[in-house]
């Protein structure tokens, strides 16, 4: 789009913002101090009430008239070496490395020796223990094995994964070539898994710890399909893994029914080949998973191997995502929805009792029938088929107090009322006015995550937390403006440039935050897609030299913080993770592990309002970084907060009841002990009792039918360990003493299906 290339050249915004504006870009405090004084909305006043009673307790909103009180110990993380030719030829070299790494097919052939030297992207390469294990040849079930008895697995998350061991056992078995150790052949029956519990009940060690691994050796590093609805929840699971959206082709803007995606032009490209190949798809995160999505990926995978597995695309509700042999959808339905939308679980009963396995008619228009999202739980509804229930509590402490936070947890999801004794410990974590003047205790709250479930609140809280951050690292605080454009080509005034930078809600502007925080040693996150792979949004990131533009002028190492008139050319970070310590650019004098970040121009446009009831189109260009550790309960979902949470619990005047139950919970969990909370504005007991299942009965009633069926399907998995011959071994008999004494069995497992209507 021409906007959109103009942005691009586009250095610095045309309206600079100076100091006495400042704090109105950064805080809003003009606007914050009139609604505590003067607003009718009873919600938003008091939660921003609360919230400035906090920032008081941490010495108050940061002056910027004298330098936020920091004091900087010099300008070392700036660099002015670079000029445009040097930016863009380093980032083209990032990039092609990038999508070497990727998979991509178009890498220049002359470069791939050289890529390859500087990268290591096979999981065994990272790990001495894989390597050892790789070196004694091992089959599936015996390499399945040892992982469990090195990572220590339970009773629950053996059962759940003893059925998958046994289908990569048998296609290992059928192999095509007996000298090669990919499984490649076939299993005498499909392998469809929900793996479900609460946050912390070990899912995700499961899958991470031993079915990753095992399905890296015997079906390759491009043989299976893992996802999730989030990038927060993606990069949980590896380099390799990629949104739904990614997987379906399919963005926000477009449309997601059945002629839709038989129309979208095949790309041909490596996610193409992926799924065409695939043995295995592992989706997390299922609350989340908007259903749509989740039906555009399951019919695009059935389109693309309806020739290879002779499907019949009449039948792809019950082909689950083109009849993969294995899958794994890992979640709990107690958490939080996809924004706008029902859950997956939660599916309309049908009138007509066949319904579920017809195919409706594409012209239909009836939303009960025809809808994308009940297309998308049918199609999860069906592949319901082997159900396990963690109930496991790995992520909480095993104090007293880890032991009151899960107590706490269980009250909400059951329904049940909690014991005085639990409801006075949980009153002793609200934070109160002068509860938190010493070091120690504002230590911690520097060091602990803070969440919010309104963008009023974080927004603040995240200039903020960079402002006390860089005063506690004595380091120089600069803050780059974005760079605001409106599509009609016009220029925005001084006072609308302003109102564009206030504006709080990032998924209201491309995930790009008006005035970027930045300083040396800075803990931020990746917040948008970026061109580059690998690169992706939520990736936790240490900022370590900033790149300035060749005309920025007047840095002064004696200031607390500077506002840069340009975006600079680039800035280095140092990605936190420890499957991206391997990669090096070559040619760039950036360490391993290390890449560069640009500005970037924001997809699609957002509307910023100027009048009453007058709205203009805007597209914004600004490097996509924000504070690490402070997020809304989406961006919290998944997250362990190890050291601590400050936990913003106003409710939102347009949160209905059902999501708040749900965000409530997700806040709570995140914490590993009732210790580490630190609950601001905490609500009345009933929240933390029936509230949630009163609230969420649909929800409640499946959760039900689905831990009946991980009873029934308890007794098949104690029999798949023992088609593997685990119930010989030491390690297993420790957690299943009867098995070794019933008989082996070694014919195919069956056992009776129960779905709910």
């Amino acid at each position: 789009m021409q906007h959109a290339d103009a942005l691009e050249r586009m250095e610095c915004a045309p309206h600079p913002i100076h100091k006495d504006s400042l704090a109105d870009a950064l805080f809003r405090d003009r606007e914050w101090y009139a609604v505590m004084a003067n607003s009718k909305a009873k919600a938003l006043k008091t939660s921003l009430q609360k919230l400035m009673q906090f920032v008081n307790c941490l010495g108050g909103v940061p002056d910027v008239k004298h330098g936020m009180g920091i004091r900087s110990n010099g300008t070392t993380e700036l660099d002015r070496t670079w000029s445009h030719a040097d930016t863009g030829r380093i980032f083209a070299a990032q990039k092609q490395y990038l999508e070497y790494i990727a998979g991509a097919e178009t890498v220049d052939a002359d470069m791939e020796d050289v890529f390859a030297e500087n990268s290591f992207t096979e999981l065994e390469t990272l790990d001495p223990f894989l390597m050892s294990l790789n070196d004694r040849k091992l089959s599936p079930r015996d390499y399945a094995l040892e992982l469990v008895k090195e990572y220590t697995l339970n009773k629950q998350q053996v059962l759940a994964i003893a059925p998958v061991v046994c289908a990569i056992q048998d296609m290992f078995e059928h192999r095509s070539n007996p000298m090669s150790h990919i499984a490649d052949g076939s299993s005498r029956e499909k392998c469809n898994c929900l793996w479900l519990g609460a946050g912390g009940s070990g899912k995700t060690w499961a899958y991470t710890k031993v079915i990753r691994p095992l399905l890296q050796r015997f079906f390759g590093s491009k043989g299976y399909i893992v996802g999730a609805p989030t990038h927060a929840a993606v990069r949980l699971l590896g380099p390799e893994a990629r949104t739904l959206h990614k997987w379906a082709n399919v963005n926000p803007n477009q449309g997601m029914d059945r002629k839709d995606i038989r129309s979208a032009k095949s790309k041909g490209d490596a996610i193409e080949s992926q799924i065409l190949n695939a043995k295995a798809g592992i989706f997390d995160e299922m609350s989340m998973t908007p259903p749509d999505v989740y039906h555009a990926s399951g019919y695009r995978f059935s389109i693309l191997r309806q020739e290879s597995q002779q499907l019949d695309l009449e039948k792809y509700l019950q082909e689950w995502f083109g009849a993969l042999p294995i899958g794994i959808q890992l979640g709990d339905f107690l958490q939080l929805r996809p924004a706008m939308q029902k859950s997956l679980c939660e599916w309309v009963k049908p009138v007509n009792p066949t319904m579920d396995a017809t195919l409706p008619d594409e012209d239909d228009e009836s939303r009960d029938v025809s809808n994308a999202s009940e297309l998308g739980r049918l199609l999860f509804k069906n592949s319901l088929g082997k159900v396990v229930h963690f109930t496991g509590t790995g992520r909480f402490s095993d104090c007293t107090s880890g032991k009151q936070l899960v107590a706490l947890l269980s009250s909400m999801r059951n329904g049940t009322e909690i014991p005085d004794a639990l409801w006075d410990a949980l009153q002793e974590r609200k934070f109160e006015v002068g509860s938190h003047k010493t070091l120690d205790l504002k230590k911690q709250l520097l060091l602990a995550h803070w969440g919010g479930f309104a963008w009023e609140v974080v927004a603040r809280l995240q200039q903020l937390r960079a402002a006390l951050e860089a005063k506690k690292a004595n380091k120089m605080l600069y803050l780059i403006q974005a760079i605001d454009r409106p599509t009609g080509g016009q220029a925005l005034s001084k006072e609308q440039t302003l109102s564009a930078l206030q504006v709080v809600n990032m998924t209201n502007t491309g995930y790009l935050i008006g005035m970027c925080p930045v300083f040396e040693g800075m803990q931020a996150r990746i917040t948008c897609i970026l061109k580059e792979p690998m690169l992706t949004r939520e990736l936790p990131v240490t900022i370590r030299q900033v790149q300035l533009h060749p005309r920025e002028q007047g840095i002064a190492g004696d200031e607390g913080f500077q506002v840069l008139q340009y975006q600079p050319l680039a800035i280095l970070v140092e990605i936190d993770d420890p499957e991206y310590r391997n990669y090096k650019v070559p040619g760039c004098d950036a360490p391993a592990g290390h890449f560069y970040l640009r500005a970037v121009t924001c997809e699609g446009s957002w509307s910023l309002q100027i009048g009453h009831k007058q709205y203009i189109k805007i597209v914004r260009k600004q490097f996509p970084l924000a504070p690490r550790n402070v997020l809304t309960h989406f961006g919290l979902q998944g997250v362990t907060a190890r050291q601590g949470l400050v936990a913003f619990l106003s409710k939102p005047a347009w949160m209905s009841n059902s999501d708040y139950g749900l965000a409530m919970y997700v806040m709570l969990s995140r914490a590993r002990k009732l210790e580490d909370l630190h609950l601001v504005d905490l609500p009345e007991r009933r929240i933390f009792e029936k509230f949630l299942r009163e609230h969420n009965p649909l929800l409640v009633e499946r959760m039900r039918t689905f831990e009946a069926q991980a009873l029934q399907d308890e007794t098949n998995a104690l029999r798949y360990i023992k088609r593997l011959d685990w119930h010989q071994q030491e390690y297993v008999q420790n957690l299943f003493p009867r098995l070794a004494e019933e008989p082996t069995v070694r014919h195919r497992i069956r056992g009776k299906r129960t779905v709910p209507q």
